[in-house]
This record gives C-alpha cells, sequence and structure tokens, in this order.
C-alpha cells in the first residue's frame, strides 16, 4: 500500500487541487510576488519537499491571517531522489508577526495542508521586511502603519485575556521543559502564567518559572523558581475554547543557558466564574477581525521596490528548534505539555527578506 501511496504522489502534487485559497483583502490592490524558500514533509510516505513559496499576497480565512501563494517544489524520496514537482495556489496561516516602523517579520507555519489524498507537513517560514535607514519613506509610513494596527490590537487583547486570567478559579500553570544541547544539562518543572503584557509589539506572558535542573545523568543538580517573561502566541480562540502557547525562548536559569520548549496553555469556561466564557467570546471575535491588517500587509507588499523583494534562500534549523517547538525535542507543535500536542522531528525552515532602498 506504501508503494502505491508513493507511486501516485507526482500525479497528485501536479493535477490535484485544494479548496480555493481565498481572496486577497482589498482584492483590487495589486501586490508584487515575494519569494521565500520553504520545506516540509508528506508524512503518508516519508517523502520531503523543498522549493519557493512565492507570496501574493495576505487574506483573512475563518477569522485567521492567512498569506496566500503558489508553490512551487520538487518532492524528494527518503533517499533524496527526485520524484516528483508540486505547483499549487496554497494559503499558510501567520503564527506571528511582529512590526515597528523599521522593520516587520512574519512567520508561517508550522501548518498541515491537505492536497488530494495527501496532507503536506509545511515547516516553520520567516518573512522579514526591512526599511533600510528609514529611505524610503512610503514604505516607513506602511510598516508604521502595519504597527500600529497590531500594537492596538494586541494591546486590546492583552487586557482582555487578563481579564480572563482573573476569572480562573485555579492557578494558570502548565508543564514545561528545556534543555542545554551542550551540556546536556534539562529543566522540568511548570510555569504559571500571572499577566500578560505588550512588549515591543509582542504579546508576552508573565510568569513564575520552577522546576529542577538535572545533569545529563538525570541528576538534580539545583532547584529554579524565578520570574520569567516568555513570547505569548494566540494558537486558536472561540467561545468554548482558548489556547495560547508560550515559549520558546532560552533563559539563564542558576547561571545555566536552557533552551525552555514551547507549551500550550488551554482554557475553557468551566476553568473559571460565569464571567469567563463572555470574555472568551470577547476574545474570539477580536482575533476573527484580521481584514484590516491583511489590507494594509498588501499595501505594504506592493510598496516594495521593484528587483529588491526577491526572498533570500532558507536555512536549515535542523529540526526548528526553540523557533517553532521544541516542546518535544525537535518537533512541529510538540511545545504542547499539557495539552496533547505531537511533533515531527524533520526539521528545516525557509527564509525571505525584502527591503526598501
Amino acid at each position: 500500500m506504501q508503494f502505491r501511496l508513493r507511486a501516485l504522489v507526482p500525479v497528485l502534487m501536479v493535477l490535484s487541487l485544494a479548496a480555493a485559497p481565498p481572496a486577497l483583502a482589498n482584492g483590487d490592490h495589486k501586490t508584487k510576488s515575494l519569494a521565500i524558500t520553504i520545506t516540509g514533509e508528506i508524512p503518508a510516505t516519508g517523502d520531503s519537499f523543498a522549493g519557493t513559496f512565492n507570496l501574493q499576497g495576505f487574506a483573512e480565512q475563518n477569522g485567521q491571517l492567512v498569506a496566500v501563494g503558489n508553490l512551487s517544489a520538487t518532492i524528494a524520496d527518503v533517499n533524496g531522489q527526485p520524484i516528483g514537482q508540486i505547483n499549487q495556489l496554497v494559503a499558510l496561516p501567520v503564527t506571528n508577526l511582529i512590526a515597528t516602523c523599521q522593520f516587520l517579520h512574519l512567520e508561517l507555519g508550522p501548518t498541515d495542508f491537505p492536497l488530494g489524498m495527501m496532507t503536506l507537513h509545511f515547516n516553520r517560514a520567516v518573512l522579514d521586511i526591512t526599511n533600510q535607514s528609514g529611505k524610503k519613506q512610503s514604505l516607513n509610513n506602511l510598516l508604521c502603519g502595519v504597527a500600529s494596527l497590531l500594537n492596538t490590537q494586541n494591546t486590546t487583547l492583552a487586557g482582555l485575556l487578563n481579564q480572563a486570567l482573573g476569572t480562573l478559579t485555579t492557578p494558570a500553570t502548565i508543564p514545561i521543559t528545556g534543555a542545554n544541547a551542550g551540556t546536556g544539562t534539562t529543566f522540568s518543572g511548570t510555569f504559571t502564567l500571572q499577566s500578560i503584557a505588550v512588549q515591543g509589539g509582542q504579546l508576552v506572558g508573565i510568569g513564575m518559572l520552577s522546576g529542577n535542573l538535572l545533569n545529563s545523568g538525570g541528576t538534580v543538580i539545583g532547584t529554579v523558581s524565578q520570574p520569567v517573561t516568555l513570547p505569548l502566541t494566540v494558537a486558536s480562540a472561540t467561545c468554548q475554547n482558548l489556547t495560547l502557547t508560550l515559549g520558546a525562548l532560552s533563559q539563564n536559569l542558576q547561571g545555566v543557558l536552557i533552551a525552555l520548549n514551547q507549551a500550550t496553555l488551554t482554557i475553557t469556561p468551566s476553568q473559571g466564574s460565569s464571567a469567563l466564557g463572555p470574555l472568551l467570546c470577547s476574545v474570539a471575535t477580536l482575533q476573527s477581525n484580521q481584514n484590516a491588517l491583511a489590507v494594509a500587509l498588501n499595501q505594504l507588499l506592493a510598496a516594495l521596490p521593484s528587483g529588491e523583494n526577491e526572498g533570500d534562500n532558507g536555512e536549515d534549523n535542523g529540526g526548528d528548534q526553540g523557533g517553532d517547538n521544541g516542546g518535544n525535542n525537535g518537533g512541529n507543535n510538540g511545545g504542547n505539555n499539557g495539552g496533547g500536542g505531537h511533533g515531527h522531528g524533520h526539521g528545516g525552515h525557509g527564509h525571505g527578506h525584502g527591503h526598501g532602498g
């Protein structure tokens, strides 16, 4: 059966069509294509793919900000031999976005994308756009516009999330792990989320980290109890379920640099007072209104100077450790220490770069 599936891969990747991606926000606004190197796997066969995601613009899909573009990639078997091609219009979720008046940092995925009888697993891809020395005023204004929208949204979101935390009947405590690859030292403990803030335009979770440091033999060599601040992202939000991801981040613990894995916190109405349900609905409503941000990003993409918006070659991260989801040591979405997550050990992420000059 596996042989038959593998034989179908080249045909499916070329001929089958996935669900049509959403129309670009402010669809009458002409954007430029920006190339981002991207990699991934086909879990059903163990094959991999590598190529280019030609970003055409941004849209809102089911309340989520997505990047729409054409995937052009080569499929390789487990021995690295080319066996097929992908040429498909896809929509990839924007999983992290940081913006200032000087730069924009955007991450796509990791995510799974259904295509015909197969599912493609995309590794994280990164896009950085900078306005070098602020030389191009129009680009600077557009970056400032994105930053302002994002900051306003995050500030409102932080307020709602703090209200939600205040209604919980038990502390928001989740398991968290980490390691120092060089020394073999590991950390195992918990993180208790106490408040949420906006720092540098990005949501962060502030709380207490507690646990033990262990040497490579598993012997406890230190006890940790200290406040830490971790990057925070709203992974999903509905009236029934709020999922937050925290980390990954390297942290000095008792003099040892530990790469903390990403962790997941899930909040449901039953965990708090009667006020929690309406607050979760408010968070979901705010998260679902991404169209204005998509329009602003499309205007920014269209303003990039011609010939200077091609993506750089990707870089291999050996598993997206620390950037994507180190919760199960080199996986994608494996940081769900308390949420039943799973991960893949395949690595690599793509990178694109655009700038004004």
